[in-house]
């Protein structure tokens, strides 16, 4: 609601871990770039994000580790 921002109608909205569509959009791409990032797509490759967190072999082995 534009004017209460806090007023919550019910409790699971309330108490919702990501209660708004941008969080719960931002999670879901991370968890597509994450479980993606492990098979050399070069896709992901061109995300500057993922680039930047470092395009070392250890980093996917570690990713292959965590998914798998």
């Amino acid at each position: 609601m534009r004017g209460r921002p806090n007023l919550h109608t019910s409790y699971a909205a309330e108490t919702s871990v990501f209660p708004t569509w941008t969080q719960r959009t931002m999670l879901v791409l991370l968890l597509v770039v994450a479980v993606l990032l492990p098979f050399h797509l070069p896709v992901i490759n061109q995300v500057p994000f993922v680039r930047f967190l470092g395009d070392g072999d250890w980093i996917r082995l570690l990713t292959q580790a965590v998914i798998f």
